[in-house]
């Protein structure tokens, strides 16, 4: 039986070689997604029908077989699958899983963690590389940096805001200028009141959030953060954002799941939030 499997395992292995490094025009290619942002980013680049299997917690493709948690995927459930290519994001997908894919033989692609626009958009275009897309990929990115910018210039004419972002409540945990969460801060032409701490998402005080006064409050549905938390700091009368009605609970959904189009979404419903001068009723742009 041992032997059976060894010999499984390596014609496995052989075909797995054999279609690593990029896909050609009408190749046929079997996909794991292990991080919802690079789901997202194959439907972007119309190549969902290369998904074979995806987490829980992508977006669900009709030919793809669910292989687990972002955490914790099925070993042997993916490696079922016979896939050209596992993708998986550092620091999103647990190393220790990803080294035991790629002991089994598996062509792991590892994306760098997305801390800035910059890195979202470099790892979309390595992903069209992958798959053969480059083309299109290109096009999106060069209508979100022009987009991007014109957002950014509107922005830039009114006076910053002081804005705290909460994405956990218990323990209280924000993001800090580590965190492409910040971009959203940066190109709405707003400040972070957490931007000067050293770890990406630090845990913080009810307290030193008060003594800072954020004159806007984003409450990000990751965690336990509800919309119901916004009647939470409306009970700090002083509070800026409070005085000013500027507690908004916006979708994790939308936020934290960075491609090139969720990130210029998420940024033009930011920016109109905190700026709404800038919609009159619609999308600054």
């Amino acid at each position: 039986m041992r032997f059976l499997a060894k010999i499984k395992s390596l014609i496995v292995l052989f075909i797995l070689i054999s279609c690593a490094g990029t896909v050609s025009a009408g190749e046929l290619c079997r996909i794991v997604s292990l991080a919802p942002s690079v789901t997202d980013s194959l439907y972007l680049l119309d190549s969902e029908k290369f998904l074979a299997g995806v987490t829980s917690f992508c977006r669900q493709s009709p030919n793809a077989e669910i292989v687990g948690t972002l955490t914790n995927p099925n070993m042997e459930k993916v490696f079922s699958l016979q896939p050209n290519f596992v993708f998986t994001v550092r620091g999103i997908n647990r190393a220790r899983a990803i080294e035991r894919l790629k002991s089994l033989g598996i062509n792991v692609v590892v994306f760098k963690e997305s801390q800035t626009l910059e890195d979202i958009l470099a790892n979309f275009i390595r992903l069209s590389e992958i798959v053969g897309k480059k083309d299109k990929a290109l096009e999106i990115v060069d209508e979100v940096r022009e987009k991007v910018d014109i957002i950014s210039a509107l922005a830039k004419e009114k006076d910053p805001k002081r804005v705290f972002l909460e994405i956990n409540k218990r323990p209280l945990v924000t993001a800090s200028a580590g965190s492409f969460m910040n971009e959203f801060l940066k190109y709405s032409g707003s400040v972070n009141i957490f931007s000067d701490i050293n770890i990406t998402h630090p845990r913080v005080s009810r307290e030193e959030v008060l003594k800072r006064d954020p004159e806007a409050i984003l409450l990000v549905n990751m965690g336990d953060v509800r919309a119901e938390d916004k009647k939470y700091w409306q009970t700090f009368k002083d509070l800026s954002a409070v005085r000013n009605d500027q507690i908004f609970y916006v979708d994790s959904d939308k936020f934290c799941r960075p491609t090139p189009v969720s990130f210029l979404n998420s940024l033009r419903e930011i920016t109109c939030l905190l700026h709404p001068e800038l919609s009159n009723g619609k999308d600054v742009v």
